[in-house]
């Protein structure tokens, strides 16, 4: 019988080898991105996103979802998708041209002259104007995010903190480091929060799944991410200097 298992061995090797490579992957990543492009003078502000989580860690192209978010501090969060990178879909000689074009594109300024297909029923719908438009710092740094309160400027408030990303993402209450603004506009703020290969992290602490679990407890999440979310204040209290959030 223990001769009939020594056998055995090396041939089970041999089957799970290929699986043993695939595994062997880098740590898991996401990265979700919200930029500021212009407001339609009502306090209504448009942005492009850029959603992307790498389950695996694996080294190839993964899928990237390109679209755009309507936000106002009236409590307006519309998201609509422009197009998608999907690595399944697309032949593999055209992969890299296919993903340094999209990125490139997302990357480059808003084409007021022809602007894209799918964003144009959110421009008539809410009218957003060439002229109306930000540039990428608009209210850098004029915001501070804290664990249990938010600032603008010199006024401060202790209240609901939670930052909301894509696709529902919301940060946890209560938790993460300080960190400042990079857009803020019409009482719309936008914060980056991240944590990178060194375990370095700043900004509020979020927690994004790796697979679908029956319990969260079953989910390590990912491993690093780079999350841009927003909290909402929508105007002064009756006390000086207080901002009600959402």
């Amino acid at each position: 019988m223990r001769k009939a298992v020594q056998r055995l061995v090396p041939i089970l090797l041999l089957l799970f080898w290929p699986a043993t490579l695939t595994l062997a992957t880098g740590p898991s990543t996401a990265e979700f991105k919200i930029v500021p492009i212009a407001h339609n003078g009502k306090g209504v502000v448009l942005f492009k996103t850029y959603y992307t989580v790498n389950a695996t860690g694996g080294h190839s192209y993964q899928e990237v979802e390109f679209g755009w978010l309507v936000v106002s501090a009236n409590g307006l969060w519309e998201e609509a998708l422009d197009r998608v990178f999907d690595p399944d879909k697309v032949p593999e000689a055209q992969q890299t041209e296919t993903w340094d074009r999209y990125h490139k594109e997302f990357q480059q300024d808003f084409r007021w002259a022809s602007p894209p297909l799918s964003v144009r029923p959110l421009m008539r719908k809410y009218g957003f104007t060439k002229h109306q438009g930000f540039s990428r710092t608009t209210g850098a740094g004029v915001g501070r995010w804290e664990p249990e309160r938010v600032c603008v400027r010199r006024s401060c408030t202790r209240g609901r903190t939670v930052l909301r990303s894509l696709h529902s993402f919301r940060s946890e209450s209560g938790k993460g480091l300080p960190v400042k603004s990079s857009f803020y506009f019409a009482g719309v703020a936008v914060f980056n929060s991240s944590v990178d290969e060194d375990d370095k992290s700043h900004g509020a602490k979020y927690f994004i799944p790796i697979r679908d679990a029956e319990a969260r407890s079953m989910d390590p999440g990912v491993d690093y991410w780079s999350v841009d979310g927003i909290v909402i204040i929508r105007g002064k209290t009756k006390r000086r200097g207080q901002y009600h959030l959402r």
